[in-house]
């Protein structure tokens, strides 16, 4: 520019927000970002003159890059929504283009960082597991309870005189001596087999 003497450019923005979700993103920005300004600047001319400064930064930020890269600056105006606004999406574009360092530590983090929908995704597999864990402690405890209970009366049986029994009756204590016994069941004091297994077939043992 000449003699200090600055320049008007007129450019003409055209968007179609009803065939483009990227078109219809920006316009809702920049809907946004006006109503803002006008009420931060009452003032007609340095509202104006914000608005100036505004066009001008985004024109020649998007002509840095378009020089840079025109095929970065394609891919960046096509992906411009909620979900591909973040510094992860950006690496992920430059990586794309070319123009990121593989070997940086930067690149790495960030490519490493999860999406908001994967973020939710593991939210959700993490509560299912936390279920999925506290329903099997529930059945360690009730069958360390039953364990603790057959214990019990074996040692009690252990602890009371052995009475005579018929042939075959090996599974009963009977009366004897004019003393009574109460009649108990052995194959109750077997472990439960089922829910072993069951147990076994989750992995815990």
């Amino acid at each position: 520019m000449s003699n200090g003497v600055a320049r008007k450019l007129n450019l003409a923005l055209y968007l179609n927000p009803e065939t483009s979700e990227a078109d219809r993103f920006a316009v809702g920005a920049l809907r946004e970002w006006y109503d803002k300004a006008k009420r931060s600047h009452t003032d007609r001319t340095s509202l104006e003159m914000v608005v100036r400064l505004f066009h001008r930064d985004i024109y020649l930020a998007g002509l840095y890059i378009h020089l840079l890269n025109p095929r970065l600056s394609r891919s960046l105006s096509v992906a411009l929504d909620s979900e591909n606004l973040t510094a992860t999406a950006f690496w992920r574009q430059l990586h794309a283009c070319g123009l990121s360092d593989d070997g940086s530590e930067a690149s790495t983090a960030e490519e490493a960082l999860f999406s908001p929908s994967q973020l939710t995704q593991l939210q959700q597999l993490l509560a299912e597991q936390n279920a999925h864990i506290v329903a099997v402690q529930q059945e360690l405890q009730q069958l360390r309870q039953l364990a603790d209970n057959q214990a019990r009366q074996l040692k009690r049986l252990q602890g009371q005189p052995q009475s005579s029994a018929a042939p075959g009756s090996g599974t009963q204590i009977s009366e004897s001596k004019g003393t009574s016994f109460e009649s108990t069941d052995l194959s109750e004091l077997m472990p439960p087999s089922a829910q072993l297994k069951k147990i076994k077939q989750k992995g815990l043992f």
